[in-house]
């Protein structure tokens, strides 16, 4: 064989067992990352807050937050806020669980 084959076949596994270690490394990190956001999040009580379907003055469908099952209202008047994206009610909720340092809720 031709000894620049050889030295490219060389480079390239190589490139590809630390491509594989690279890899490895950050599962590895990510999986630790993870649990230790769990384990944090279990000693947390449960989060009084829920998203539930709702509907904007103009008729549209939507989600609004509750919080322990009442409507969180603005401003202390009968009104609250919908959102049209439940992901979008979803990152509000959690704002709120984070301040009153509840569990956050995640969508899967």
């Amino acid at each position: 064989m031709h000894p620049l084959l050889i030295a490219a076949l060389v480079v390239f596994g190589a490139a590809c067992l630390m491509y594989i270690n690279v890899k490895s490394i950050a599962a590895t990190i990510y999986i630790k990352t993870v649990r230790v956001h769990e384990e944090i999040d279990s000693d947390l009580p449960e989060s009084p807050y829920s998203v539930y379907p709702a509907k904007t003055q103009a008729g549209k469908t939507g989600f609004t937050i509750l919080k322990n099952g009442r409507y969180m209202t603005i401003g202390g008047s009968n009104q609250y806020t919908v959102y049209h994206m439940l992901e979008d009610a979803v990152i509000a909720m959690n704002k709120y669980e984070k301040l009153d340092r509840v569990r956050v809720t995640k969508l899967d």
